[in-house]
């Protein structure tokens, strides 16, 4: 699927609340992109509030390592294309405690590499992962 210069698609981007998928969120949202994102628990702030670009997100509650939930997110939104920027820094958990980094960053991402395979057997998503 190669995308037209001026088409709008709807992107899923995981880690909008932090910092690398807010500003990824607000360059795709300029862009006239339809941006949709995962909240896993309640902040009062997140860089996505900070931006002001919160409110142009279309949120759904889940877990990124729900399968199901996240099939169900691409199917019932329509997703065209995913960018993968969610996981726990190393540097504030690390320290305390492996199992949360590893739950999120590994197990988050082949939670939705295999709903997006499952989706994408369907009909075709473009996946960008940043790590």
């Amino acid at each position: 699927m190669r995308p037209s210069k001026n088409e709008r698609m709807r992107i899923l981007v995981t880690g909008a609340t932090g910092v690398y998928g807010a500003y990824f969120a607000r360059y795709a949202l300029s862009k006239g992109h339809e941006v949709f994102g995962i909240r896993h628990t309640e902040r009062p702030i997140t860089t996505a509030s900070a931006l002001g670009i919160d409110g142009q997100i279309s949120w759904s509650r889940g877990d990124i390592c729900d399968v199901n939930f996240l099939s169900l997110l691409l199917v019932e939104h329509d997703i065209q294309a995913v960018a993968h920027f969610a996981a726990k820094p190393i540097v504030r958990t690390g320290t305390i405690i492996a199992k949360p980094i590893y739950d999120i960053n590994v197990g988050g991402t082949v939670a939705l590499l295999d709903a997006t395979k499952q989706v994408a057997a369907r009909r075709k998503i473009l996946f960008l992962m940043v790590s």
